[in-house]
């Protein structure tokens, strides 16, 4: 039994949250059009999943003295601005802070 929100869960959620929101910058509903670990898929995945990390590092805790709240964490205008400040398909991003849910 897990108490939500607990860490693999909601990071899970957040790095699909991201991949979706850097698909929909490159004009794309999923990942398909990539060849199957291809190098663009997986600079997508790892990209979204650097940013969830950084995220869940700063903000998941205990839901009753959270700072944010994990629907802030989990809104999709939230995962645009990480991935329009974050991503960028031509390069990774190996330096990732936490981003600013409020």
């Amino acid at each position: 039994v897990e108490c939500p929100p607990n860490g693999q869960g909601i990071i899970a959620l957040l790095a699909t949250n991201y991949l979706k929101a850097a698909l929909e910058t490159l004009g794309l509903e999923s990942t398909v059009s990539f060849a199957h670990n291809s190098a663009e898929y997986l600079h997508l995945v790892i990209e979204s999943l650097r940013l969830a990390f950084a995220d869940g590092k700063m903000f998941v805790s205990d839901p009753t003295t959270a700072k944010v709240k994990v629907s802030e964490l989990l809104s999709p205008a939230y995962a645009k601005q990480r991935v329009a400040s974050c991503f960028d398909k031509s390069k990774a991003n190996p330096d990732v802070k936490a981003g600013s849910p409020l």
